[in-house]
């Protein structure tokens, strides 16, 4: 079976969470220059560095930010929500 990777831009921050948790997610967002950028990223621990799982409390955050797992830079990263432009599901079945 095909899935469908279609960006999703209408999205709640639980939607999000729970996609992430499910696995690999490409989030597009704006960044700090106003370029939108793309990022593969997860909360599915399984992805994670163990040395470096706990090193999210470090960041600083508030809560209009979501804590995210870079698939490219092995860490976390912390994007603001109302930067968020879509995100495609590449790994994983959230759970609804």
């Amino acid at each position: 079976m095909k899935q469908d990777l279609t960006p999703i831009s209408k999205f709640t921050r639980g939607i999000l969470s729970k996609s992430l948790l499910s696995g690999i997610c490409e989030v597009h967002y704006i960044n700090n220059d106003g370029i939108e950028e793309d990022i593969a990223c997860t909360l599915r621990r399984f992805h994670m560095d163990n040395s470096k799982e706990k090193d999210w409390v470090d960041l600083e955050f508030n809560q209009n930010d979501i804590i995210v797992w870079s698939m490219r830079d092995i860490g976390w990263k912390v994007i603001p929500i109302n930067k968020i432009v879509s995100y495609e599901q590449l790994t994983g079945v959230p759970k609804v």
